[in-house]
């Protein structure tokens, strides 16, 4: 008969187990932003642990990349045209 600390225990460590595999997941995510010093990825769940939305930084829908890039050293600023 399980005790009511190993039941606890039990469900810490499929919680924990959880919250793993959607940083993971998040981690992923992010990897799919074009911003080469800013990598962000979220995931939104819900309490069933079904994934509700994924998200990373970027330009909006339709606006079109820049070729630049962010590759030439010209400007001071951190980031010398939009880069993400």
């Amino acid at each position: 008969m399980m005790t009511m600390m190993t039941i606890m225990t039990m469900m810490t460590m499929m919680i924990n187990k959880w919250h793993i595999r959607f940083l993971r997941l998040a981690r992923e995510v992010s990897s799919w932003s074009k911003d080469p010093s800013t990598k962000v990825g979220c995931v939104i769940v819900d309490q069933s642990r079904r994934v509700v939305s994924l998200g990373f930084n970027g330009l909006p829908s339709g606006l079109a990349r820049p070729r630049l890039r962010c590759l030439t050293g010209l400007s001071r600023s951190r980031y010398p045209c939009p880069c993400h």
